[in-house]
Formats: structure tokens, C-alpha cells, sequence
């Protein structure tokens, strides 16, 4: 190239000539400082300190013309100055023709400022444009007039750290050529391609014919952030290889083959209602023209369950596709007749995750009574009882009979409805009081059965013996018992 030529005399002589076109200027004996460069017969200002490439140009009404320009990267060829951070354009310009790769290979470039100086109403060709600028993060091409632009391949290609780009206002109604137009944009979230017109696409609306069809072969491939996606009725995603992955600079780029994506189909993005739900790979094969138009996005999935505490389907399952990294915060019970909630099982706010199912469980609980039998001072008597029923039936409870304890007072309502507030019944009572008499004739020993049966064990002349013994008691008592009687006879007589 000529451009290349030119800076390697430059930088091999270094000489002061009027008559050179890269003049290297001194700015000090230490250090160079500033390269003047010629690129498409204008001249340019490289600032090897700052890393600042200025471009001048002329005014609104007389701007400078760059017929066919060449690619910036190739007036630094042989200089090996492509460590350009910064491109500012500060004058109006006018390209003519191809602008095809006039920034690409700028592989340090992370800014663009000017671009809306640039006056592309007569492009033709953009392919490759910004190809490899890896560092660029945003490229203002708002104000691009694409109308007679017939080729984009490559256009954005390789930009791997470009978070967003704005071509809603593309006029694409001419150009037959998008293949790998944004492919290994690894960082782009959001793509609208709902102004795109791709009609004039060779077999457009047709099946693809392998990777030899190129018009849109790759067009989105490696975009491993892409998560909303916006079509109309003129999009074509055919061999447009959403699953396609790239190994650029040793890094993989693209989307998880089992990620999922969903159209909207009048929903939210933290709703989503459609039913085509898809895979990357499926994106391009099963999309049809016209009749699956819609806004996409890659989703995750929160499903809602309402159980009882045994486990069993209280009500069927609430299904919610979302985008990815997006926040959910409206998930929440349902009323459901004579239930109540006892706990929740998962989170109910968070975000919708890719390739992630977040299950959220309500378990539900009937209305419950809760009844007591408790002694004075509140202390358990026998266990607590919990009767369980559907909210508005009525429930009865029961005093019990507690062996040396008597019912003192009831504390809550022994019967009423089942309401959503758990409710409780508390049956106090107080122990008996046991006096001295009756507690001896509780204690005094008894002959029992078992006593008479150790009797009869005895032998014959034991049993004799205590068979007299029994027979003199009984007689001397018979005695003492008419004494008695004599005595207290005698004794009325006398007092009379």
C-alpha cells in the first residue's frame, strides 16, 4: 500500500523535506511525541503519549471527501503504531463509495468520538467496518444514513466488549449481504432488529443452502450476552447460527446450547406468555417469516406450588418464563377455601436465572384448635390436642376425666368456627385435696385373694393351729363384749 510506504520512509529517514508526505516532527530530543500522517491524501495527527488519532475535515457546507478510503490500521503498518486508544473526528467528512474496514484491526481503540461527522449517505459498502475493534464498548451510529448500503458482512464482528449498539434507525432495504455482520459481540444484551429490512437478501424466506449461503450465514453467532431480541415481519434468521460459539484470542464465545428462548406474545419480560420456546440452534431453523414475529427473550423459569402439608396439589402450578437476570418480586400466595398458609419453601423474590428452574412452594395448612389441659399455675396435665377443619365449619371440644384432678375453670370457647387466626382452648383444673382419715383408709392393708390363697398353702397342722388360734380370739372377744354389757347395764340401774 501506498499509505505503508509512506511511513516506512517516514520512520526509516526521519528526514525534513516539504515534498514528504508522513513527516515526523520532534517535539523533543528525548521522546517522540506527535506523528503526521497523510491517509487518503488528508493529513492526521498521531499523539503517541495520549494514544490519540485526530482526523480533521472540513465544514457542513464544504466537507472533506474520502473517495474508497483505506483502512486507518494501515498507516501504522509499518511504523508498528496500532496501539491506538482514541479516534477523534473534528470535522465534517463525506465518504464516497466503499468504507469497507476503516476502522477495523484498532484492537486498543475503546472510543470513538465524531462519528456523527461522517457523512455516509453514499456508502455503498460497510462490511467489516468496525471488525476487531475489541476494546470498543459503545459506537454511536445513530446517524448513519445506510440507504444505499448493499453490503454489511462483518460489519460489527468481533467487537467483543461493545455492550450496546443502536441501528434502529438502518435503512437495510438494499443490502444482500448481513453474514456475521454481528458475530462475536459477545457482550451485547439487546439486539432491535425490528427496522431491518432483509428482502433484498438473496433466497430470502427460503431454506438456507448450507454454509455456502453466506447472505446471512452467521449473522448471529458468538453473541454469548444476547438475551432480548427484537424481529418484524422482514427479519430472516435463517443460517443465522444463534448457537454458533467462536475461539477468538483464547476465549470461547457464545450461548449455552441449552439456554431457551421465548417470545413475548403480548406478555412482560417478567412474564412472558408465548409459546414458542425454542433453543439458539432452533432460533434459526424454526423461525418462520411473518408469522413469528415478536420480541424474544432468553428466559429462565419460576414455578409457584400450592400444597398442603402432606403434600398433596391444592391447585395447579404457576408457571412464569422471565428474562434472565431480571428481578421478580410479585410472587404470591392464592386464597384457597378453608386453608390457611403455614409456610414458604423457596424465594420469593430474586432473579430469573438461565437454564434454572426456581420452584417456590406455599404449603397450606386447614384452620386449626388448639386445646389445652393445664393445672392451675398452666403446668401440662395430659398432652395437648389440635382438632383441625376448612375455615367457617364449626368444631366442638370435650372436657377430660384426669384421675385426682377436678375441672376449676374453661378459658376459651368449647365450640365455634374454624377462622384463618389459629384459636385455643385452655381447660384448667386444680388437684384434689385428700384428708388424713380417708388417706388411711386408702392405705390400710387389705387381705386379698392372693392373701387367703398363701392361707390355704399352709399344711394341715399349721392350718389347725391358726384355725384355733382364730376360734380363742373370736371367744375371749365374745367375753369381753358381756362384760361390757353387764357392766353398763348395772350401771343404768344406778343412776336411775
Amino acid at each position: 500500500m501506498t499509505d505503508n510506504m509512506n511511513c516506512k520512509q517516514s520512520d526509516l529517514n526521519f528526514k525534513k523535506t516539504t515534498k514528504q508526505t508522513n513527516l515526523f516532527v520532534k517535539a523533543s530530543k528525548a521522546k517522540r511525541l506527535i506523528f503526521n500522517y497523510v491517509w487518503n491524501e488528508i493529513p492526521v495527527f498521531y499523539n503517541d503519549v495520549s494514544k490519540v488519532l485526530t482526523i480533521p475535515g472540513g465544514t457542513e457546507v464544504s466537507p472533506t471527501i474520502l473517495n474508497n478510503p483505506k483502512q486507518i490500521y494501515s498507516i501504522f503498518g509499518a511504523a508498528g503504531q496500532n496501539d491506538v486508544k482514541q479516534i477523534k473526528i473534528i470535522g465534517k467528512l463525506k465518504i464516497i463509495g466503499s468504507a469497507e474496514y476503516m476502522f477495523s484491526y484498532l484492537k486498543k481503540l475503546t472510543l470513538i468520538v465524531g462519528l456523527a461527522n461522517i457523512d455516509t449517505t453514499e456508502v455503498t459498502n460497510m462490511s467489516g467496518l468496525f471488525n476487531y475493534c475489541c476494546n470498543l464498548k459503545t459506537i454511536d451510529v445513530s446517524n448513519f444514513d445506510t440507504s444505499n448500503v448493499t453490503n454489511m458482512h462483518g460489519m460489527f464482528g468481533n467487537c467483543y466488549n461493545l455492550t450496546s449498539l443502536n441501528i434502529e434507525k438502518f435503512n437495510t432495504t438494499k443490502v444482500t449481504d448481513m453474514g456475521e455482520m454481528f458475530s462475536g459481540c459477545a457482550n451485547i444484551k439487546k439486539l432491535d432488529l425490528s427496522h431491518f429490512d432483509m428482502r433484498s437478501i438473496p433466497r430470502f424466506n427460503q431454506a438456507p443452502i448450507g454454509s455456502d449461503d453466506q447472505s446471512t450465514f452467521a449473522m448471529l453467532s458468538g453473541m454469548t450476552k444476547l438475551k432480548i431480541l427484537k424481529l418484524n415481519n422482514n427479519c430472516d434468521l435463517k443460517n443465522s447460527n444463534m448457537d454458533g460459539w467462536l475461539y477468538r484470542e483464547g476465549v470461547h464465545y457464545g450461548q449455552p446450547i441449552d439456554s431457551r428462548w421465548v417470545n413475548l406474545d403480548g406478555g412482560t419480560i417478567t412474564d412472558a406468555k408465548g409459546s414458542n420456546i425454542w433453543y439458539p440452534c432452533e432460533m434459526s431453523t424454526k423461525y418462520q417469516v411473518g408469522q413469528d414475529t415478536d420480541t424474544y427473550i432468553r428466559f429462565g423459569i419460576v414455578t409457584t406450588q400450592y400444597r398442603d402439608e402432606d403434600g398433596n396439589v391444592l391447585a395447579p402450578n404457576h408457571v412464569r418464563m422471565g428474562l434472565i437476570d431480571e428481578q421478580y418480586t410479585d410472587v404470591s400466595s392464592i386464597n384457597i377455601s378453608g386453608y390457611v398458609i403455614k409456610n414458604i419453601i423457596g424465594e420469593t423474590s430474586n432473579r430469573f436465572t438461565d437454564r434454572k428452574n426456581k420452584v417456590i412452594t406455599f404449603v397450606y395448612t386447614k384452620a386449626q384448635v388448639f386445646i389445652q389441659f393445664v393445672d392451675e399455675i398452666g403446668a401440662k396435665i395430659v398432652a395437648n390436642e389440635v382438632l383441625k377443619g376448612k375455615i367457617g365449619d364449626e368444631y366442638h371440644t370435650l372436657a377430660k376425666t384426669i384421675p385426682g384432678y377436678t375441672l376449676k375453670e374453661i378459658k376459651g370457647s368449647v365450640y365455634g368456627y374454624f377462622t384463618k387466626i389459629p384459636q385455643s382452648v385452655a381447660y384448667v383444673y386444680s388437684k384434689n385435696v385428700i384428708n388424713d382419715a380417708i388417706k388411711d383408709e386408702v392405705t390400710k392393708p387389705k387381705l386379698n385373694n392372693k392373701s387367703k390363697d398363701t392361707i390355704n398353702e399352709l399344711s394341715p397342722k399349721t392350718r389347725a393351729k391358726k384355725r384355733e388360734n382364730i376360734a380363742v380370739l373370736s371367744l375371749g372377744g365374745t367375753l369381753l363384749l358381756s362384760v361390757v354389757s353387764i357392766f353398763w347395764l348395772k350401771h343404768k340401774k344406778l343412776r336411775r
